[in-house]
This record gives structure tokens, C-alpha cells and sequence, in this order.
């Protein structure tokens, strides 16, 4: 369920249920990801749906590109690496993030803390994703 809940409480808020299929096979250092979504129009353009190929240069280093669909008909490319150091048990990993579309442009880190140790960064993909 997404739901957008306006401050003005004279208006009338938005819901809307969505489905989602993740999908990912791996195919030695390469991975074929899929994501659905099964609404037309999303209540923020950040919930896409897109297919793309990660490579991973190591266990512990990720590069992926992916072709995104966002509110209708609105396409972008999203660029992404992920790095999880070795050092402190890889606990946690780095990964910056740049897209880009017709109306929107997006530069970002991400920094992600795992509460478990010692699981490589394609490990985790495949088992958690």
C-alpha cells in the first residue's frame, strides 16, 4: 500500500495497492535483475519498475545498469555500484547511485549496516533478493 497523506486536512489523501515481482539469476560474475511494479503511476517517482545486469567485479564489488520505468511513460538509467569492505566482518557496505530521466536527476550514497558477519556481497544478493 502507498499512501499520500496531504497536510492540509481539508484535501483528500491517495492510496494506492501495489504489487511487486523481484526476480534475479546469476550467471557466474554477471546477475540478471527484474523488478515489477503493477501500477501505471506511482505516488513518488523514487518506486520504479526496471531490468538491468550487475557484474561483479568481486565478491565484495558490484557495478549494475539498469533501464528504469517511472509514472507512466517517463524511462531513465540508473547507474549503481556497491562496495562492502572486508574490514569489520563486512558489516556494511557503500554504494553510490546516479540516474537519470526526462524530469528527473538523482546523485546519491547509500551506506547500509548489516546485523549479521562474514557474507559476501553476492552471497547476501543471492539470498536475500
Amino acid at each position: 500500500m502507498s499512501e499520500l497523506d496531504p497536510m492540509d486536512d481539508e484535501l483528500e489523501g491517495q492510496r494506492d495497492v501495489i504489487g511487486q515481482f523481484i526476480g534475479e539469476a546469476f550467471m557466474g560474475a554477471f546477475s540478471l535483475t527484474t523488478n515489477y511494479i503493477s501500477t501505471d503511476t506511482t505516488l513518488s517517482n523514487i518506486t520504479s519498475s526496471r531490468i538491468g545486469l550487475s557484474y561483479y567485479i568481486n565478491e565484495d564489488l558490484r557495478t549494475s545498469l539498469y533501464r528504469e520505468k517511472y509514472n507512466v511513460d517517463d524511462i531513465g538509467w540508473r547507474f549503481e555500484t556497491h562496495f562492502q569492505p572486508k574490514k569489520y566482518q563486512q558489516m556494511g557496505s557503500v554504494g553510490v547511485i546516479a540516474r537519470t530521466g526526462k524530469d528527473y536527476d538523482y546523485l546519491g550514497m547509500v551506506v547500509q549496516y548489516y546485523f549479521d558477519y562474514a557474507v559476501s556481497l553476492k552471497q547476501r544478493e543471492r539470498e536475500f533478493h
